[in-house]
Protein backbone atom coordinates (compact mmCIF):
# COMPACT_ATOMS: atom_id res chain seq x y z
CA UNK A 1 0.00 0.00 0.00
CA UNK A 2 1.25 3.64 -0.49
CA UNK A 3 0.33 6.89 0.47
CA UNK A 4 -0.05 9.03 -2.69
CA UNK A 5 -0.71 12.92 -2.12
CA UNK A 6 -2.70 14.75 -4.52
CA UNK A 7 -2.07 18.73 -4.26
CA UNK A 8 -5.01 20.72 -5.60
CA UNK A 9 -5.03 23.98 -6.65
CA UNK A 10 -8.34 26.28 -6.36
CA UNK A 11 -9.87 29.42 -7.57
CA UNK A 12 -8.54 31.99 -5.33
CA UNK A 13 -9.55 32.28 -1.55
CA UNK A 14 -11.55 29.04 -1.86
CA UNK A 15 -11.59 26.89 0.76
CA UNK A 16 -11.41 23.01 -0.07
CA UNK A 17 -14.93 21.83 -0.70
CA UNK A 18 -15.74 20.35 2.43
CA UNK A 19 -17.40 17.21 1.01
CA UNK A 20 -13.41 16.22 -0.31
CA UNK A 21 -13.20 12.76 0.96
CA UNK A 22 -16.89 11.75 0.29
CA UNK A 23 -16.85 12.71 -3.19
CA UNK A 24 -13.15 11.17 -3.49
CA UNK A 25 -14.30 7.87 -2.07
CA UNK A 26 -18.03 8.16 -4.15
CA UNK A 27 -15.85 8.44 -7.07
CA UNK A 28 -13.34 5.12 -6.21
CA UNK A 29 -13.95 1.70 -8.70
CA UNK A 30 -12.76 -1.22 -7.30
CA UNK A 31 -9.86 -1.09 -9.77
CA UNK A 32 -8.39 1.87 -8.05
CA UNK A 33 -7.59 0.23 -4.77
CA UNK A 34 -7.88 3.06 -2.58
CA UNK A 35 -7.93 1.81 0.73
CA UNK A 36 -8.73 5.19 3.23
CA UNK A 37 -8.75 9.09 2.24
CA UNK A 38 -7.21 11.92 3.95
CA UNK A 39 -7.63 15.76 3.74
CA UNK A 40 -5.80 18.24 4.82
CA UNK A 41 -6.94 21.73 3.44
CA UNK A 42 -4.45 23.73 5.03
CA UNK A 43 -1.25 22.00 3.80
CA UNK A 44 0.49 24.72 2.33
CA UNK A 45 1.00 25.80 -0.32
CA UNK A 46 -2.12 23.76 -1.79
CA UNK A 47 -4.64 21.74 -0.16
CA UNK A 48 -3.73 18.30 -0.14
CA UNK A 49 -6.06 14.52 -0.25
CA UNK A 50 -4.14 12.01 1.13
CA UNK A 51 -4.78 8.70 -0.76
CA UNK A 52 -4.08 5.06 0.44
CA UNK A 53 -3.60 3.38 -2.40
CA UNK A 54 -2.95 -1.02 -3.06
CA UNK A 55 -0.66 -1.01 -5.78
CA UNK A 56 2.02 -3.24 -7.08
CA UNK A 57 4.40 -0.65 -7.27
CA UNK A 58 5.00 3.04 -6.92
CA UNK A 59 4.03 4.34 -10.44
CA UNK A 60 0.87 1.80 -10.39
CA UNK A 61 -0.42 3.82 -6.95
CA UNK A 62 0.59 7.12 -8.15
CA UNK A 63 -1.34 6.59 -11.88
CA UNK A 64 -4.40 4.83 -9.97
CA UNK A 65 -4.57 7.69 -7.59
CA UNK A 66 -4.14 10.65 -10.53
CA UNK A 67 -6.87 8.84 -12.24
CA UNK A 68 -9.29 8.96 -9.07
CA UNK A 69 -8.38 12.45 -8.21
CA UNK A 70 -9.35 13.39 -11.70
CA UNK A 71 -13.11 11.36 -11.90
CA UNK A 72 -13.62 13.61 -8.70
CA UNK A 73 -12.22 16.54 -9.94
CA UNK A 74 -15.30 16.43 -12.32
CA UNK A 75 -17.81 16.80 -9.75
CA UNK A 76 -19.64 20.22 -9.06
CA UNK A 77 -18.25 20.23 -5.38
CA UNK A 78 -14.86 21.15 -7.11
CA UNK A 79 -15.78 22.94 -9.54
CA UNK A 80 -12.99 25.75 -10.70
CA UNK A 81 -9.81 22.87 -9.23
CA UNK A 82 -7.58 21.48 -11.00
CA UNK A 83 -4.83 18.89 -9.76
CA UNK A 84 -0.93 20.03 -9.37
CA UNK A 85 -0.01 16.69 -8.87
CA UNK A 86 -0.29 13.21 -7.64
CA UNK A 87 3.08 11.77 -6.14
CA UNK A 88 4.08 9.42 -2.99
CA UNK A 89 5.51 12.31 -0.85
CA UNK A 90 9.32 11.53 0.12
CA UNK A 91 10.14 11.48 3.54
CA UNK A 92 12.81 13.58 4.60
CA UNK A 93 14.00 13.35 7.95
CA UNK A 94 14.26 9.44 7.40
CA UNK A 95 16.36 9.73 4.66
CA UNK A 96 18.45 12.78 6.59
CA UNK A 97 18.77 10.05 9.18
CA UNK A 98 20.26 7.48 7.01
CA UNK A 99 22.84 9.44 5.74
CA UNK A 100 24.32 10.92 8.71
CA UNK A 101 24.60 7.43 10.46
CA UNK A 102 28.08 6.72 11.27
CA UNK A 103 29.70 5.02 8.32
CA UNK A 104 29.59 1.39 9.66
CA UNK A 105 26.23 1.54 9.32
CA UNK A 106 26.02 0.90 13.64
CA UNK A 107 24.02 2.91 15.46
CA UNK A 108 25.78 4.55 18.20
CA UNK A 109 24.52 5.35 21.58
CA UNK A 110 23.32 8.77 23.06
CA UNK A 111 24.04 10.07 26.95
CA UNK A 112 21.05 7.96 27.83
CA UNK A 113 22.24 4.67 25.95
CA UNK A 114 19.51 4.95 23.35
CA UNK A 115 20.54 4.02 20.11
CA UNK A 116 20.52 7.24 18.09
Amino acid sequence: MYLVHARLLGPPGSPLPAAAREVVNARARPQDGLEHTAVHPDAWPHPVIGLYVRAVDLASAEARAFALVRRALESRAFAGWSLVDAHVPLVGPFYDALTSAPASGALEPDATGRQV
